[in-house]
Parts: C-alpha cells; sequence; structure tokens
C-alpha cells in the first residue's frame, strides 16, 4: 500500500512536471508511463473492473465539485444559453445522429436502438480533465476556456441522464410517456435533492469560519447529494452538479442577505414620509432572522482562494487516480480483436461532434444573445471532445447478460484513448500555430 501511495505521488509529480515544462497534458504522459511499467510487471494499482466502478464513484464528487467551483457564476448567467445548446442540446442530437448512421459505424452488428442510443451516450461523453489540463499551460480568451470546459462537465449529465433511459430500455421496453416520466422523475428528483443539500450545507458553514472545515463541509455536501440521489435512483450526477453550483453561487454572491445587513434604523438619515416610500421600493428590507441569515458566508467568500486550492489538489490527486486506473485497466488482446469498430465509431462520432459544433457555431453567430464563433473556436471546441472514465463506468452498467458487452467495453476504451492521443496533439497544435490570431480575434 505504501509503495503504490509513493508511485501515485511520483506519476502525479512526473505529470506535472511534464505538462508544464513541455506542455504534454497529464493525462497521456500517466497512461504512457503506467503502460510501460506495465511491460515490466510494475502495477501502482491493481483493479479490476468492479473495483473500478466503486472507486470511480468514490472518486466522482472531487472530480465534479473540482470543475464546478471553478466555474465562475457571472459567466454560467451570461452564457447559460450556449451552454445549454453544447451540453443538452447537441448531445441529443449527437445520440440521435449515431443511431442514424448505425449501419455505417457497425454494420455487421444487429444493435437494437436502445442499445445504440447506451452506446452513443458513452462515446460522447467528455471528460473536462484532459481539457483543462492544455487550457492551463497557454493563454486562450476567457470565454472560449468556459465554453470548451463548461461543455465537457455538462455534457456528462445530459449523456448519463440519456445513457440511464438507455439501459432501461434493454432489458424493459417503455412507452413514450413512461420514458417522459422516468426522465422527468430521475432530473426532477435529482434537481430537488441538490436544492436541499446545497442548502442546507449553507447552513452548515455557519459552524466554521476556518478554511480547511469548510472544504470539509463543501465535500459533504458533494458526497451527501450523490448518495441521496442514487438511493432514490435519482441522476446521481446531476445532483452533485446542481448542489455545487447552487453552494458556488450563493457563495460569491454579493447579495445582502448574504453579506452585510442593511443599516440599523436608528443610523439611517432622516427622510420623508414620500422618500421613505420611494426607498423601500427601490431597496426593501432583507435583514433575517439570525438562524435564516446567510451573512456568515462573507467569510466563506474571502476564503475561497484557500478552499479552491484545497479542492483542487483533491480533485487532481483524484483525475491521477483515475488515469492510472485507466491505464491499468487497456487490454491490447481486447483492443486488437475489436479494432475495426473502434476505428469506424471513432471518426464518425468525431464528424458527428464536428457537425454539431459547427450548427453551435452558426446559431450563436446569427443570435445576439450568445457568444460569435470563429472557426478557431469552432476547431478547438471540436477537439475538447475528449473521453473520459465517465464513459467506462457507464460501460459497466450495461448488464452482463447483454451479448454486445464485451464489444463494447473495446470501443469505449478504445476511443478513450484515441481521443486522449489524436484530440489532444491536434487541440494542441491549433492553439499553437493560431495563438496570436485567437487572443487579436477574440469575438464578442
Amino acid at each position: 500500500m505504501l509503495e503504490a501511495g509513493l508511485m501515485i505521488i511520483a506519476l502525479m509529480v512526473l505529470s506535472l512536471i511534464i505538462q508544464e515544462k513541455i506542455r504534454i497534458p497529464l493525462p497521456i504522459t500517466l497512461i504512457v508511463t503506467v503502460s510501460l511499467l506495465a511491460h515490466f510487471n510494475i502495477h501502482p494499482i491493481n483493479i479490476n473492473d468492479d473495483g473500478f466502478d466503486h472507486l470511480l464513484l468514490f472518486l466522482l464528487p472531487l472530480l465534479l465539485m473540482g470543475d464546478v467551483m471553478q466555474l465562475k457564476t457571472e459567466d454560467l448567467k451570461d452564457n447559460w444559453l450556449s451552454v445549454m445548446s453544447t451540453a443538452g442540446i447537441a448531445v441529443t442530437l449527437s445520440v440521435f445522429a449515431g443511431v442514424l448512421l448505425q449501419p455505417i459505424m457497425l454494420p455487421n452488428y444487429a444493435l437494437s436502438v436502445p442499445a445504440m442510443i447506451a452506446l452513443m451516450s458513452m462515446v460522447i461523453a467528455t471528460d473536462p480533465v484532459t481539457v483543462a489540463s492544455i487550457f492551463s499551460t497557454t493563454k486562450l480568451p476567457h470565454k472560449l476556456k468556459f465554453l470548451a470546459e463548461s461543455e465537457s462537465l455538462f455534457n456528462d449529465v445530459s449523456a448519463f441522464a440519456i445513457f440511464t433511459i438507455a439501459i432501461t430500455l434493454m432489458s424493459q421496453p417503455m412507452t413514450t410517456s413512461e420514458i417522459i416520466t422516468s426522465f422527468s422523475i430521475s432530473t426532477g428528483g435529482a434537481l430537488l435533492s441538490g436544492v436541499i443539500v446545497g442548502i442546507i450545507g449553507m447552513y452548515l458553514l455557519k459552524l466554521s469560519d476556518d478554511p480547511i472545515t469548510e472544504t470539509g463541509i463543501l465535500l459533504i455536501i458533494a458526497y451527501s447529494a450523490l448518495l441521496i440521489a442514487e438511493h432514490f435512483h435519482f441522476a446521481g450526477i446531476f445532483a452533485i452538479v446542481v448542489s455545487m453550483v447552487l453552494a458556488n453561487s450563493l457563495i460569491n454572491s454579493d447579495e445582502p442577505f448574504v453579506g452585510e445587513t442593511e443599516p440599523n434604523i436608528a443610523d439611517r438619515k432622516p427622510m420623508s414620509q414620500f422618500s421613505s416610500r420611494q426607498s423601500l421600493k427601490k431597496n426593501p428590507p432583507t435583514d433575517l432572522p439570525n438562524f435564516l441569515s446567510l451573512k456568515h458566508l462573507k467569510a466563506t467568500k474571502k476564503n475561497r482562494t484557500i478552499i479552491l486550492g484545497f479542492i483542487g489538489f483533491a480533485a487532481l490527486f483524484a483525475n491521477v487516480i483515475l488515469f492510472v486506473s485507466i491505464s491499468e485497466m487497456i487490454n491490447l488482446t481486447l483492443l486488437s480483436l475489436y479494432w475495426r469498430e473502434i476505428l469506424s465509431v471513432f471518426v464518425v462520432t468525431t464528424f458527428i461532434r464536428g457537425m454539431m459544433m459547427g450548427q453551435f457555431a452558426w446559431i450563436s453567430n446569427k443570435t445576439d444573445k450568445m457568444q460569435n464563433i470563429t472557426t478557431d473556436w469552432w476547431i478547438i471546441l471540436t477537439f475538447a471532445g475528449v473521453k473520459g472514465g465517465l464513459s467506462i463506468l457507464m460501460v459497466h452498467m450495461i448488464p452482463d447478460a447483454f451479448e454486445f458487452k464485451t464489444l463494447f467495453e473495446a470501443i469505449v476504451i478504445g476511443n478513450i484513448i484515441l481521443s486522449i492521443f489524436i484530440y489532444s496533439p491536434l487541440m494542441m497544435l491549433t492553439i499553437k500555430l493560431r495563438q496570436a490570431h485567437l487572443i487579436a480575434n477574440t469575438p464578442h
């Protein structure tokens, strides 16, 4: 155990140094290094499929909250329509396109529509880690970084929601109304769970102004949201994101109920009755009972930088463990057996993603309320669709009795590797060649 801990920390430090010095993203270094170590029968983590599923569930709140807490509330408010388009509408259309193109991707397999929906959900689910690793070493327009990173994060929520319905349909046929009901219960329950847990957590922050303790409370919020949602079979990932978005928004809020309360009546300057009424309309009293007030979050806001540092390191460590585990699970024999299917799915899904980002760019450029997208932005957003650990978790959720599960496992793992080793260099090359143009011609 001590050796494993030392190796994981050493791999993390090595990957960070390489990322800083020669700008190779952390996941690439981890996968290559662990694969080389495996050649000499050295394994930092010995893990099987079940062990990976439990490990990912344990790491999931850390992975998600690290990404959500980095997002600025103002960016979400200003770009919510763009996020919904890329991470909601585009995901749904991508799944639909994949189902239609199934005869091209996998012509030799008699896959049902629900099975194809499940497969597409897995191969279009993205991972923000690699994208964030690349962006951390280069200078890019802020809105481009936000669009790419937020799309990678919220894309997972949409893909996972569609996937859960698909695997249900694979074993239990449902009518359209039943599908809508199931989806509404899953997402609605997750939304409610996330909101309730998030609000309770904000009041728990009254207990301490110490940034370490506050970080622990935020961790409790994320894990509780997942636990409650999973217990009631809601969308656990959505519950985590909702609870963290709510917490992040309240902590960063400048509203009086979070910060200073209104001055006492005795301290206010005298004014006429008319002026008093006008003032009350514009600035209604905001004093709340002490047990309802959230003004203690002002201290948490001051500690935000320190808290983000703690959460960021925990999320980084979790990501290292995740990619080391993925590397350990690579079965070259299985990948070589299904290499044609892997490559076919990768090519078609890359085409679909390019088309979806293209339609998003076209609509954005026609709409005043959305961010204008240049060709350079479109290319970077297309190559930002790197896959990750969530896809493996989803493929392991498929029942063992499913006859094409081995095929799906090979396709998912193969597409994760291809996306990391093809999308990442192409995105880095685009940024290197077009960085000056990207900075000089930032769209408004």
